[in-house]
């Protein structure tokens, strides 16, 4: 016990004396926790606690390239052009972010979600915890407005009713009717984040101008390959069909191609959470 309390004491006069050592080591130590922190919270996220969805190593993200930036957005005619000429994902689906006001019961509250097509949960392998999600129908711009709404929504607002099921909200001073609610553990990345209030079709928005030039990149494409479908085999025949657009439609696709890779290296790499 005597050894212990000299120890202590002298190694207390030297930290006394060198008072810059001391800073030194304290902020050598906290970045050392921080980085640990945050590798673990991404260790966590992707290998400990894996994406909610069926067999994620198919899933793959799908990005636009042109000569000055390595990855872009893609046009809306260039995904349908992709979803239709494909043959090696089992379905691939689209979607933006969407910023609405919610007006219902209560105080008016800005929501974040996202406007994806039909073919999204299915692309994901993702069921709602209750209700249903987008048909094909939903996403014509004359149907009736529907949402799906997120689990924190839900939860926040209405108290985890099952009875919202069916109800009539009041969204951007329009009238939008819920056909479900998703899981609490659902959202793109595998984690919660402010994209994750609700889902609105995005077919809706066909019918703006926007949507029909090839020139605005405004949205994300994820795609599931199929079971015997390789990474290299998708990369060959996208890059083919984006050589063609760009020889069929030089003036917005010159320069233009495909980029792939996998969700989880997405996931590392930026996590837009688009």
């Amino acid at each position: 016990m005597d050894h212990l309390i000299q120890d202590l004491t002298f190694a207390w006069r030297t930290l006394r004396r060198r008072p810059g050592y001391v800073v030194t080591a304290v902020l050598r130590l906290a970045i050392g926790l921080g980085a640990n922190t945050a590798i673990f919270s991404v260790v966590n996220g992707v290998i400990l606690k894996p994406f909610p969805y069926p067999h994620p190593e198919r899933l793959v993200v799908l990005s636009g390239t042109s000569r000055e930036v390595p990855e872009t957005l893609v046009s809306y005619p260039d995904y349908l052009d992709w979803r239709e000429r494909q043959t090696v994902f089992e379905e691939i689906a689209v979607r933006m972010p969407a910023g609405f006001v919610f007006t219902g019961d209560g105080e008016p509250e800005r929501i974040i979600g996202r406007w994806v097509s039909a073919s999204f949960f299915q692309t994901l392998g993702v069921k709602p915890l209750i209700g249903r999600t987008f048909t094909e129908q939903d996403e014509n711009p004359a149907a009736e407005r529907v949402v799906v709404l997120g689990y924190g929504l839900w939860q926040r607002r209405f108290g985890g009713e099952e009875s919202v099921v069916g109800r009539t909200l009041r969204i951007n001073a329009e009238s939008w009717t819920v056909i479900g609610v998703m899981r609490a553990d659902f959202d793109f990345y595998g984690r919660i984040n402010a994209n994750n209030d609700f889902l609105v079709p995005l077919g809706r928005l066909t019918d703006r101008e926007y949507m029909h030039t090839r020139n605005t990149h405004l949205a994300s494409v994820i795609g599931r390959l199929k079971p015997n479908a390789t990474l290299e085999q998708a990369r060959s025949e996208m890059n083919a069909i984006a050589a063609d657009l760009e020889a069929r439609y030089p003036e917005s696709n010159t320069g233009t191609g495909v980029s792939l890779k996998p969700l989880t290296e997405d996931y590392l790499g930026d996590a837009r959470q688009v």
